[in-house]
């Protein structure tokens, strides 16, 4: 379901490219206008294809076919038929729908490259982009079908199916026919010219559009695990000796040196910490190294927003129509692989973030490690307490591992071997929005444990973060007591407070 957006402000779409920032504010429903300059850019890129298609010259995609297909030449009287042609033929998706917020993004990134006027389209097409988002008018995008190489074909097909006014839309929070839709808004569908079919859907923008959605989850995620590493810490009386900001200065990673520092200021006035329970004389390494594991993610999540921000800045098409040289130059700027990599990355510090969880779990819920009740239960016997938020975690962490295992590695030769290197970044975006979801998941149940157990600590003494857990959660925790109440909705009310908890690391 697409969230409220909660800027006001029009983001305008110019001739550069886009930032990251800009790209999940119109995710998240922002509206959206074209800059002069863009205009200027296309309309001088679509005279010049017209130009190159009058005199004659072989444009792919244009007065050629498609892939292996290119060897075929196409008089320009078919050029029209032509593109609806390739739309259909390539809406070849399967399986569920994208969420929204990606669809749009991918709506809007494929609107930002041919914005930057390389694609020779007319301004009329990324217009009508522009106002099915402002209109609230989302294409249905199946999941399957991209391989992340020659952009990502099929998914985009299906947006540009609406375009041209057919496939299903959600409008109103309803599956509807696109040209019903279309018509109750006055918009008429599209008569694609030139090359404008290909230039809908060749780049890696569903890429673009999962980098830039799990980038920002993921730094949410991160920040709040650290805030909740802290809270853990309290509950288990671990020591900030490992905080220590000489110590942490001696290694040159700046993620470590964040998450120390911010563990350190949520920690300031703590008088739960330093307090051993147990008779070990150092914290197990999931507490002590956490500036050195969590910081390590933060560092790689960083790598992914750059890379994400230097694609949204490119241009994404075959061929690029250039007014400086007065050519069609045909490459492959479509290709994912750049993207693909990354999102694999990032599905392993997920995995680590579950880890991470699961094990913080564990030193809570354990009284050997905790030296409180065990399984944080008030009679510990006659009632199992949380002990099943452990195996909810390891479950979560399990399935992890699996959805770290790279798709970027997997190669399939297509198009009669002449795309016979693909990406496979689709595939490794899909786990990766499934693997944030499973690390929320298993970082709620460490976030719930937390809380409750500040029942049998001093709350008094507590930091600013164990406070607002316990205050949020009072009601949560009190259906909870004594096994009174099903454990799955007091995890889901935990997971609310993922985003303020990110907020309080200053990650």
């Amino acid at each position: 379901m697409l969230q409220e957006n909660k800027t006001s402000e029009t983001v305008v779409l110019g001739d550069k490219g886009v930032s990251l920032r800009d790209v999940y504010d119109v995710a998240m429903g922002a509206k959206v206008e074209l800059s002069t300059s863009a205009l200027k850019k296309m309309t001088d890129s679509h005279n010049l294809l017209m130009k190159l298609m009058e005199s004659g010259d072989i444009v792919y995609g244009l007065s050629t076919g498609v892939g292996d297909l290119a060897k075929e030449k196409i008089s320009a009287e078919l050029s029209s038929s032509i593109q609806k042609n390739i739309i259909y033929s390539h809406s070849a998706g399967i399986g569920s729908r994208y969420p929204v917020e990606i669809v749009r993004a991918a709506m809007f990134t494929r609107a930002a490259t041919l914005a930057m006027g390389y694609s020779g389209v007319r301004p009329e097409l990324v217009n009508f982009i522009l106002d099915l988002l402002n209109k609230q008018i989302t294409p249905c995008v199946p999941c399957y079908g991209s391989v992340g190489a020659s952009g990502d074909l099929i998914p985009l097909a299906h947006i540009a199916l609406t375009i041209i006014g057919d496939g299903n839309v959600l409008y109103h929070d309803r599956i509807l026919p696109a040209i019903v839709v279309l018509k109750s808004e006055l918009m008429k569908p599209m008569v694609l010219q030139g090359r404008e079919g290909l230039a809908l859907i060749n780049g890696p923008q569903f890429l673009s559009a999962i980098g830039t959605i799990a980038t920002i989850k993921l730094e949410n995620l991160i920040s709040a695990a650290v805030t909740t590493t802290a809270m853990t810490m309290e509950i288990t009386g671990s020591s900030l000796e490992p905080f220590d900001k000489q110590l942490n200065s001696l290694k040159a990673f700046p993620g470590q040196n964040k998450v120390a520092e911010a563990i350190r200021e949520i920690l300031e006035n703590s008088k739960l910490v330093n307090q051993k329970r147990n008779v070990r004389i150092q914290d197990g390494y999931s507490i002590r190294c956490a500036p050195q594991i969590y910081g390590a993610l933060w560092n790689l999540v960083q790598d992914l927003r750059r890379t994400v921000e230097q694609e949204l800045c490119s241009v994404s098409d075959n061929p690029i129509i250039s007014i400086d040289s007065n050519r069609a130059i045909s490459g492959g700027n479509f290709h994912g692989e750049q993207l693909a990599l990354w999102l694999d990355f990032a599905a392993l510090a997920c995995a680590e973030v579950t880890n991470l969880s699961e094990r913080h779990l564990n030193r809570m819920l354990n009284p050997a490690l905790s030296g409180l009740p065990a399984y944080l239960a008030e009679d510990p016997g006659p009632e199992s307490g949380l002990m099943l938020l452990q195996y909810l975690a390891a479950d979560f962490a399990s399935e992890n591992k699996v959805l770290a295992h790279p798709s970027s590695v997997d190669n399939v030769s297509l198009s009669s071997d002449q795309e016979d290197h693909v990406s496979f970044g689709a595939t490794a975006g899909r786990k990766l929005l499934a693997a944030i979801e499973n690390a929320e998941n298993a970082l709620s149940a460490e976030i719930l444990a937390a809380s409750k157990g500040y029942m049998f600590v001093n709350i008094e003494g507590a930091s600013k973060a164990g406070k607002f857990v316990t205050d949020k959660l009072k009601r949560t925790l009190e259906r909870i007591a004594h096994d009174g109440f099903p454990l799955y909705n007091a995890v889901e009310d935990a997971k609310n407070l993922i985003k303020p908890l990110a907020e309080m690391s200053k990650l």
